[in-house]
């Protein structure tokens, strides 16, 4: 295969608790999205990551993925915010992409002000994307690549 021309990462919760998912579905999203999302499962969250890789490596996008856990304590916040740098601090990357389950609940105001200034500290030539839903996700990474 092609070498790749650009590195990603994207992050976002990969433990779909039902913390989590009373959380996420308070997002302001349209009602097919937001249906889509209620009812998303561990398996098919998995395939719309693969989905949206395949997406993107397709256009010479290398992409790591790195999947907090969704616990919102201080020591939740700690851990998810090291695994985070361990991942920026291992590569140079051209975007990194914050999705909307990390950014949008009001519960999960602390862990996205700590993954902003962790991004901004470890990778501070990175662009930011954000999705509204694991679905938008390539179009999110183009969006900031390439307009």
């Amino acid at each position: 295969s092609a070498p790749f021309s650009y590195r990603v990462l994207l992050t976002g919760i990969g433990n779909i608790s039902p913390q989590v998912r009373a959380a996420v579905s308070k997002i302001a999203l349209s009602e097919e999205r937001l249906a889509y999302v209620r009812s998303l499962s561990e398996e098919e969250l998995n395939k719309a990551v693969v989905d949206q890789t395949r997406r993107l490596e397709a256009r010479g996008i290398r992409v790591d993925n790195v999947f907090l856990d969704g616990d919102m304590s201080p020591e939740g916040i700690d851990r998810n915010s090291e695994l985070l740098r361990s991942h920026l601090d291992a590569a140079k990357f051209d975007v990194v992409m914050i999705g909307n389950g990390v950014r949008s609940p009001p519960e999960h105001l602390l862990l996205f002000e700590r993954i902003m200034n962790d991004v901004i500290s470890a990778a501070p030539g990175a662009r930011i994307a954000f999705n509204t839903y694991p679905l938008d996700t390539a179009e999110a990474v183009e969006r900031v690549l390439f307009r």
